[in-house]
């Protein structure tokens, strides 16, 4: 049986802990980039935006490797020995000590005693705090998973309408939009024509797939529009196709999975 009480179920645990100020300071410098690059090519936009994604994607598995390759400080235990070298020497006679009895040595070896006890201190508070940690890090990554089936759920909903929706669509068989659907292709750069198909459902244009990408179009305006207009719409879906957005469109819903509980991930 899995046993979630282990180092890494702890590194994950704070990884997400630092995750909720990674992605703070991530969604920060993306609005800044957004109101300066207000009126700049929609490209520039779309780069901050994918480069934020990828930050985002990248924090909580760069933290776990960093943490679990952090090697934890050892505990020095101390010894009454050593404090018994900490205690200043005082003649029998406290009437005839002088003032400087208490030489600077003693002190220095006072001082010291005192932070070792300190450092002590901390070391043992932190291994306390990771004690806790890996008490709660099963149920804490428990509700975690829950959250992640729950949109995991969700994603595959979408991915098997876009599946039912092509399925069921036809083949565009018109020879003068054929003709425009390759016209419209080789203006964009593509070197392969992506297939374009009829939805009898009552949807938008839109690219469905990763893999390999469709184009599906609404069956009732197969009539309503001219080939002039059509070559428009294609223009923009191929665009799409070309930019790779269905890619980075999935890669998005992932990370939205996996990293459902901060809301920059949405808002970005």
């Amino acid at each position: 049986m899995f046993d979630l009480n282990t180092n890494f179920c702890v590194a994950l645990i704070t990884a997400f802990a630092h995750f909720l100020w990674q992605a703070s300071l991530i969604g920060a410098v993306f609005a800044l980039a957004m109101r300066a690059f207000n009126s700049r090519a929609a490209q520039t936009r779309y780069v901050c935006g994918l480069a934020s994604l990828c930050a985002l994607a990248l924090c909580v598995p760069m933290t776990v490797a960093l943490i679990l390759n952090t090697k934890p400080e050892s505990i020095t235990v101390a010894r009454p020995v050593a404090s018994a070298t900490a205690v200043a020497i005082v003649p029998n006679d406290i009437g005839e000590m002088p003032a400087n009895a208490i030489n600077r040595q003693s002190i220095l070896a006072l001082e010291k005693s005192s932070n070792t006890t300190r450092t002590n201190q901390q070391i043992v508070a932190a291994k306390m705090s990771v004690w806790n940690l890996r008490r709660w890090a099963p149920w804490l990554l428990s509700l975690y998973v829950i959250g992640v089936m729950g949109f995991a759920a969700r994603l595959l909903m979408g991915v098997t309408a876009s599946q039912t929706f092509r399925r069921n669509s036809k083949p565009v068989s018109d020879s003068r939009l054929v003709e425009v659907i390759v016209r419209a292709a080789r203006r964009v750069g593509l070197k392969t024509v992506p297939a374009v198909r009829w939805c009898e459902a009552d949807i938008a244009p839109a690219v469905v797939g990763v893999l390999r990408p469709t184009i599906l179009l609404p069956l009732a305006c197969a009539s309503g529009m001219s080939p002039e207009a059509w070559e428009q719409v294609l223009l923009h879906e191929f665009t799409h196709i070309r930019r790779r957005d269905h890619v980075v469109h999935f890669l998005q819903n992932t990370v939205e999975t996996l990293l459902f509980f901060h809301p920059v991930v949405w808002y970005i």
